[in-house]
Formats: structure tokens, C-alpha cells, sequence
């Protein structure tokens, strides 16, 4: 998918992966056609949709955002607003604010958005409904809705990673593209992140997007590291506490080497790295594994997403004894995602759609 192994095996296995890449864009356009045509439906809810998705497959970035927009939502402009997400853990159910949320992107989102309705499931046309049968909400934010058909939206937000935008170009499984270019024409924002990763390559990718789509306005953003919280205590920590310290990383998200290269920029040596799959559930030998790495190293410190650590804090028992019995912390890099072009394009979109 990444093009990053050459030889006659790798070959064998890019057309082999070409061959049903070819079968997911005929599966694409039938589920496109199924909605032109009427064979399915698109629900339309009686409040605003603003969809937060993107093009690719692997983490760019789109659960800062959808946080970032709750809270200008909410604390700006004084609206209600609700998450859904499709989830990856867990069955369909509600989640609210006394509700169990089975996502690891819901948990984080309630545990950093205290009081924020959260929906997750598959169905998320019938969970917004349901809330609307029993709560007041203003705006409804879809998270990875780019390319759920079946709810109509008024807002589409498309996230793409400044760093690796579209893969090697080709669709699924060859590649890393969810559907073809073209489906950047149905954009309404372009949001990118991670632009001080890769300022080289930023006009040429800001050219691209606007030959697809010349009427979408493209935002600039970076992931802003804010502190570090111990996952034990809470307890918040300066960025420069773990400067020239050597520490080891552990994460299961889309993009492993985002979250290595924000550390490097930190001047926070990694010794061991644990990656795992994204929406990887964390077991109790996992858990074991990381434990008996950093003790053969001598390392003192763990550091961890925060996507990462509401699974991980489920081990607390285990984590507690272990760190009494030797002494290592675990810190979380809290980030935010900070706008740094064209801000205003973002919100006065946003403020359009609001009920007055």
C-alpha cells in the first residue's frame, strides 16, 4: 500500500492488490449510484450536519478537529452541540453524558469534552434522532462522514495530513485513498494538518486541491503539544519536563510516525517504540510486554496518546503496582490543533449554519 518494498514478491503482490482495487471503485460507484438513483435514501435532520472526514485511510488528524469545532460550538457561540461516530469498539448504542461510550475516540471525546452528547454507532441517522426525541441539540458533527451516504449533511469538512495526502494515489487496497480524487470535488472545506511537519511540499498540495476544487476554501493547522498529564494522578506536566530524557513511546493509532516525529520535535529521545494497530484493544499481555521492555532497558518514563490512554487507563490496577514496586511514569501528550491560515474561512462557515 505504501510502495516501501520493491523485488518480484512485492510485485507479485501490487497487481494482485491492483486486481481488487479495481473491484472497490465498481463497489463505490454501486453505492453511489444506489443513492443518485434512489435505491437508498439520505436522511435529512431537522438541525445542521457538519461532516468531519477525509480521504484516506489512517490517522490524519480528524478527532482534534471534530474536538476543536465541538468547543468553539459550544463555548463561542453558546449552541449545542452532538458527536456521532461510527465507532470501532463496542455495539451500537447511545452514549450522552451519563451513558457508557465504547469508542476509544468517544472516550477520549467525553473525557476531554465533559457534559458533550456523544452517539456511537453505525446507524448514526437513528441515533441523532434519538436524541432529538429526548434532548435540545443546535448541530450535529459527524466524525468520518465523507463518506456516509446515508445522512445528508450541510457542512462537508475534508481532512487531509499535509505529510502524506494520498498515499501513492491508488485506491484501496493497493493504496491508502478511500475514493478516487474526484470526490474532492464534493468538498466544501479543506482542513490541512500537520503543516509544519512538511512546509516544503504545502503549495504544491494547496495547487492540487484547488484543481479539483477551486471553490473550497483550504485551512492550515498544526497539532499543538500542550503538556503532558500522568495518566495515574492527572496530574498536568511542561512540555521541557522530559527534554533530553529517554523515553518509550507506545500508541495504536493511524499514524505511529506523526506522533514519533511531534516527540523528536520535543528533543524527547525514543528509546523503545510499542506500536500497535490502530483501534488496537490493549490486553492484559500487552500490558506484560511493555512492562518487561522498559525494565530491560532501564527506562523510567512511558508516553502515550491520548487516544491511547483511555484504553490503557482500564490496567490501572496492574500499572499502579508496578510503578510501586519500580519506579516509571506514564505521561500523555495532550495536543490541540491550532489553526495558522485562514481561520476565519473555518468559522464563518460554521456560524452560517447555526440557528439564529
Amino acid at each position: 500500500m505504501s510502495d516501501d518494498r520493491s523485488g518480484k514478491i512485492a510485485a507479485m503482490i501490487k497487481s494482485l492488490l491492483y486486481g481488487l482495487s479495481f473491484f472497490y471503485r465498481i463497489g463505490l460507484l454501486l453505492v453511489q449510484l444506489s443513492y443518485c438513483w434512489g435505491w437508498h435514501k439520505q436522511v435529512r435532520l431537522p438541525r445542521p450536519v457538519i461532516s468531519v472526514g477525509n480521504i484516506t485511510v489512517g490517522g490524519v488528524g480528524k478527532t482534534p478537529l471534530v474536538e476543536f469545532l465541538t468547543r468553539l460550538i459550544k463555548n463561542k457561540y453558546a449552541f449545542r452541540p452532538c458527536i456521532l461516530l461510527r465507532g470501532y469498539m463496542g455495539e451500537n448504542f447511545l452514549g450522552g453524558t451519563e451513558r457508557k461510550v465504547e469508542s476509544d475516540e468517544g472516550m477520549m471525546l467525553k473525557e476531554n469534552l465533559p457534559g458533550i452528547c456523544i452517539g456511537v454507532g453505525q446507524d448514526r441517522a437513528k441515533i441523532a434522532t434519538e436524541f432529538l426525541k429526548n434532548e435540545s441539540m443546535d448541530v450535529f458533527i459527524l466524525d468520518d462522514g465523507f463518506q456516509h451516504w446515508a445522512l445528508d449533511r450541510d457542512l462537508d469538512v475534508v481532512v487531509i495530513d499535509a505529510t502524506n495526502p494520498f498515499g501513492n494515489g491508488q485506491l484501496l487496497p493497493r493504496g491508502i485513498l478511500r475514493e478516487p480524487l474526484s470526490a474532492l470535488r464534493r468538498a466544501d472545506v479543506f482542513v490541512l494538518t500537520k503543516c509544519d511537519m512538511d512546509r516544503e511540499h504545502l503549495p504544491l498540495l494547496r495547487s492540487t486541491l484547488q484543481r479539483f476544487n477551486p471553490r473550497a476554501p483550504i485551512i492550515e493547522t498544526i497539532h499543538e503539544p500542550v503538556a503532558f498529564k500522568d495518566l495515574i494522578d492527572g496530574s498536568s506536566h511542561p512540555l521541557d519536563e522530559l527534554l533530553g530524557q529517554s523515553v518509550a513511546m507506545v500508541s495504536s493509532i493511524g499514524d505511529p510516525a506523526g506522533f514519533e516525529k511531534t516527540l523528536q520535535n520535543l528533543e524527547i529521545p525514543i528509546m523503545r517504540k510499542f506500536s500497535f494497530l490502530d483501534h488496537h484493544p490493549y490486553a492484559k499481555n500487552d500490558m506484560q510486554e511493555i512492562i518487561k521492555g522498559i525494565r530491560q532497558q532501564g527506562i523510567t518514563t512511558i508516553v502515550t496518546t491520548q487516544k491511547d490512554a483511555v484504553k490503557l487507563r482500564t490496567f490501572e490496577d496492574i500499572l499502579k503496582k508496578e510503578i510501586s514496586q519500580q519506579y516509571f511514569r506514564i505521561f500523555v501528550l495532550q495536543i490541540e490543533i491550532k489553526i495558522t491560515r485562514e481561520e476565519h474561512e473555518l468559522l464563518d462557515r460554521i456560524y452560517s449554519l447555526l440557528p439564529r
